[in-house]
C-alpha cells in the first residue's frame, strides 16, 4: 500500500557534520552532532523525525525518538544535545605544549601527547581552571592514535601527582574512547598517566560537565524519516554512524 501523500522518490541521505560527535561544543574543538538533510518540506510532508539508536539494537520508533523537527527551506541541519557546554581542557587539541605539566616519559608536541614505555611510570596533565565539583558527572573523550601494551591508561582528576583523587579506565584499542566519572570533590588537575609497560599516542582530550540537555554518551546509529500530515511516514535514511562523547 502506498498513499497518495507517501514520499518519493526515497529520502535524500542524511548527513553527519563535525570531525567528531558528542553532543555538545567543546571549545571549538569538535563540532556538535549535527545531522543535515536535503529533504525539502512540501504541503504534505511538513515533519521529519530524527531516531538516534544505540548500535547493537532495532529501531524503536518511539524509545528512540530524538527529535521532531519541522524543516524550513531547502535542508535543514539538527544539533543533538546541549550546545552551550565547554571542554574543560583548555588545550583539548594539544595544540600549545606549554599548556601542559608531562612528568616521566609523557611528551607534547605535533598536537599529540605521547608516552613511550620505560620507567617511572608518568602523568601528563593540566590544571582546571575551574574544577569539576563534587557530584558533578564529567564525560571525557580521547582518540587513541595509537597503543601498546595492557597495563594502566587512565584519565585522573587530582591534587596530588601520583596518587589520590579519581581515575577512569581508557578502554583498550585505537579509535576515540567515551569514560565517565561522577565527581567525589574538587581537585586541582585534570589529565592522563600510564604505566611504565605501557606506551600510548593520544590526538585529543575532552573532558565536559553533563548536564540535563545533553545527548547521551555512547555509539549510536542515527535515522531521519519525513511524515505527512496525516501522520503517515516514509522510508526511513539509511543510518549515520555518531560516537557521542
Amino acid at each position: 500500500f502506498k498513499s497518495p501523500m507517501w514520499i518519493t522518490p526515497l529520502p535524500p541521505s542524511l548527513t553527519a557534520l563535525g570531525e567528531g560527535s558528542h553532543g555538545s561544543i567543546l571549545n571549538g574543538n569538535y563540532a556538535p552532532n549535527r545531522l543535515s538533510s536535503a529533504w525539502k518540506p512540501t504541503p504534505h510532508r511538513n515533519r521529519i523525525k530524527i531516531y538516534r539508536v544505540p548500535v547493537g539494537s532495532t529501531l524503536d520508533r518511539v524509545a528512540h525518538l530524538a527529535a521532531t523537527v519541522a524543516p524550513v527551506g531547502n535542508s535543514f541541519v539538527y544539533p543533538d544535545g546541549d550546545t552551550t557546554i565547554v571542554n574543560k581542557l583548555v588545550d583539548g587539541t594539544f595544540d600549545v605544549p606549554a599548556s601542559w605539566t608531562v612528568n616521566g616519559l609523557w611528551s607534547v608536541s605535533g598536537a599529540v601527547a605521547a608516552k613511550t614505555v620505560g620507567v617511572p611510570a608518568a602523568q601528563v596533565y593540566q590544571a582546571w581552571a575551574a574544577s569539576p565539583a563534587a557530584a558533578d558527572v564529567l564525560r571525557i573523550g580521547v582518540p587513541v592514535e595509537a597503543t601498546n601494551g595492557s597495563n594502566t591508561f587512565s584519565f585522573v582528576h587530582r591534587s596530588t601527582i601520583g596518587s589520590g583523587g579519581q581515575t577512569v579506565a581508557v578502554p583498550s584499542g585505537t579509535g576515540l574512547k567515551t569514560m565517565s566519572m561522577t565527581i567525589t570533590g574538587a581537585q586541582t588537575y585534570g589529565g592522563f598517566t600510564a604505566s611504565t609497560e605501557r606506551s600510548v599516542t593520544i590526538s585529543a582530550a575532552y573532558a565536559y560537565v553533563q548536564t540535563p540537555a545533553c545527548a547521551p554518551q555512547g555509539a549510536f546509529n542515527y535515522y531521519a524519516e519525513a511524515v505527512n500530515v496525516s501522520g503517515i511516514a516514509g522510508p526511513l535514511t539509511s543510518a549515520v554512524a555518531a560516537t557521542i562523547i
